[in-house]
């Protein structure tokens, strides 16, 4: 338990460092975590980080994390899973690409286009 409420307020430290060096000008108003563009970066920075201790140093993640990344990295097209994930996650990737666009199309904003999908 306490682990986690370490990690928690290291995540939550973390966050605010990043907001205080754009409050201060030292990065930019893009970089921003919580408004659009900063937190794709954010975001992306995030699992990539996650994806390459995956895929190279594996050992130093938690067992339990290591499982799981596992079975979505890895495991996640193989169907003689209990639970089949879907073949196809063009859609997903679709989604994750029309939001990027949102810079110059603010029609297209992530919120937009999820309204858009749960009212059909």
């Amino acid at each position: 338990m306490n682990n986690q409420i370490v990690l928690y307020l290291f995540a939550r430290g973390i966050e605010s460092a990043l907001l205080i060096l754009v409050d201060k000008g030292i990065l930019p108003e893009w970089a921003h975590i919580q408004k659009g563009t900063g937190f794709r970066c954010f975001a992306g920075f995030s699992l990539a980080l996650i994806l390459y201790m995956t895929d190279y140093q594996n050992h130093l993640l938690r067992k339990g994390f290591q499982d799981v990344m596992h079975n979505l990295y890895y495991e996640s097209n193989e169907r003689n899973s209990a639970l089949l994930p879907p073949s196809n996650f063009a859609p997903f990737v679709l989604l994750i690409f029309v939001s990027y666009l949102s810079t110059w199309i603010p029609a297209v904003d992530l919120d937009n286009v999820l309204s858009s999908v749960v009212d059909a």
